[in-house]
């Protein structure tokens, strides 16, 4: 054998060493490694990290339990405006930073294919009706513990271009976004001046008078935010509406600081469309709610403060009462009064 030979067969067995000493138990161990962190991080964010929206989810997709709840969905405006203990034991706000329609239609979907007869209450704000741009208000962390067990989220993911081969792959689906789940745990967790309530978020103390001048000044420059529809949009809201005709579909408009209400240059289109939404659907009914609050009912002009959230869910139990359309998530079969001609418009004061 020559030298070259020799020195061939020399490397070649330095290699297979190593690939069976080091690079298979290496792999071996970053697989395992994987595999368990994938394990927690989906039993932390569905099951205990009660902060998370992927805790929401999955207690969406549970249609065992919870057939009393009364559910709350809309974008962070409700995440802010609705405290469920104020409205009673079965709320819970179910509510998501930046979810448009397309986040909330998928959560609509999740909940009413329960076996439930509970009122579902979605917050009619101006942009309730609005398409983002494709996908980009989904925020792809609150889905991935969920791609490979629901299909309804996968093609969700799937129709707005945001499924992604590896997130099928155990241990290897939350790749470079650990880091992005640690860190906005903590940020929430440690937050003093944050209460975190049954899905809603509460700043405990409003912003000093300078500061919501200021917010109320940028409020105005940025000028006027008009409702928009489109009707296919309608359509496909109608359609899960019209599915579940024993249950009640509550659009309630909460209150809005009057720096966004000055703003909303066709505030009778809204109630226009409200108002052809409860006509057309038996299951429907529009609440609007007009508030005149003082500033230190809310966090910024877009936001219920702590204090504001109380006041206002408090208020408009007392006005489901009123109205024969409140529910506590006790009775067994609820019986709503008939549909009135038109929308109620509540005008609402400290």
């Amino acid at each position: 054998m020559t030298d070259q030979q020799t020195s061939s067969t020399s490397n070649s067995s330095h290699f297979r060493l190593l690939v069976r000493k080091i690079l298979l138990p290496l792999g071996a161990f970053i697989v395992v490694v994987g595999l368990i962190a994938d394990f927690v991080f989906t039993k932390v964010l569905t099951q205990y990290a009660e902060l998370s929206n992927s805790y929401k989810l999955a207690r969406l997709e549970d249609d065992t339990r919870l057939l009393n709840e009364i559910p709350i969905f809309g974008p962070s405006i409700s995440r802010n405006a609705y405290y469920c203990d104020s409205l009673g034991t079965n709320y819970y706000n179910y509510s998501m930073e930046n979810a448009g329609f397309i986040i909330n239609e998928l959560l609509l979907k999740l909940e009413s294919d329960k076996d439930k007869t509970t009122p579902i209450i979605i917050d009619f704000h101006f942009r309730v009706m609005e398409m983002d741009s494709q996908g980009s208000s989904i925020n792809i962390r609150t889905y991935l513990p969920f791609v490979s067990k629901d299909d309804r989220v996968r093609q969700f993911l799937k129709e707005n271009d945001r499924f992604r081969p590896h997130q099928d792959i155990p241990g290897g689906r939350y790749f470079g976004v650990y880091s992005s789940y640690v860190k906005d745990y903590l940020a929430e967790v440690y937050q003093p001046r944050k209460l975190y309530h049954k899905g809603g978020v509460f700043n405990k103390e409003a912003p000093p008078p300078e500061q919501m001048a200021r917010n109320i000044e940028k409020r105005r420059l940025d000028g006027p935010r008009p409702f928009t529809y489109a009707p296919d949009l309608e359509a496909r809201l109608e359609e899960i509406i019209r599915a579940n005709p024993d249950r009640l579909f509550l659009f309630i408009g909460s209150p809005r600081h009057y720096s966004i209400q000055e703003m909303l240059p066709n505030y009778d289109d809204m109630k226009g469309w409200g108002k052809r939404m409860q006509e057309r659907n038996d299951n429907v009914r529009v609440i609007l709610f007009e508030a005149t609050y003082p500033d230190r009912y809310f966090k910024d002009t877009g936001h219920l403060s702590l204090e504001g959230a109380r006041h206002f869910s408090g208020q408009l139990r007392r006005h489901l009462q009123q109205l024969g359309l409140y529910y506590t998530g006790e009775e067994s079969a609820p019986v709503w009064p008939e549909k009135p001609a038109d929308i109620a418009v509540v005008h609402l004061v400290e």
